[in-house]
């Protein structure tokens, strides 16, 4: 440890901690545990360490609350807080595990390799679920030859999605 200032209200004393200049030797047993860090009990659980607008520490849910990987027949390879069903073509409901206070919350949906034209969209949003869209856009030159026209199809792809609310 160094100690700096002069002591004085403008210049007071100030403690520095080297750099690895406490490890595990230094810390009394049992000096960092659960109870040390916060309280135990359910209230706390899935939660995060984070601070309030004051800089004071406090429990916090996490911003992200469900994510995942889909394929084309709704199977959902790697996905956490949410299940995904697959409605028809190009059409699937994701639910939220647990319910949010108001339907207001962000959902970010990206394609994968779904080709030219394809798009993803968000078609109902509630506090539990929303349903999710995908179509891909062409000309239409064939049902009136000579008038082209831009229509789309659903079609299945492969698609990520990721929840958060604050």
């Amino acid at each position: 440890m160094t100690r700096s200032g002069a002591g004085s209200a403008a210049d007071p004393f100030t403690l520095d901690v080297a750099d690895d200049g406490i490890d595990t030797a230094e810390l009394a047993d049992d000096a960092v545990t659960t109870d040390e860090i916060g309280t135990l009990g359910a209230t706390d659980a899935n939660k995060v360490l984070g601070t309030d607008a004051a800089g004071d520490p406090q429990w916090q849910n996490p911003a992200v609350i469900a994510m995942g990987k889909v394929d084309a027949a709704a199977i959902a390879e790697n996905a956490s807080g949410a299940t995904v069903v697959r409605n028809g073509l190009g059409d699937y409901t994701v639910t939220l595990d647990t319910a949010v206070l108001s339907a207001d919350y962000i959902i970010q949906l990206t394609l994968q390799n779904a080709g030219a034209n394809t798009s993803i969209e968000v078609i109902t949003q509630t506090a539990n679920n929303f349903t999710v869209q995908i179509s891909q856009t062409f000309i239409d030159n064939i049902t009136t030859p000579g008038t082209p026209v831009l229509d789309s199809n659903q079609i299945d792809a492969e698609w990520f999605f990721t929840i958060t609310d604050f």
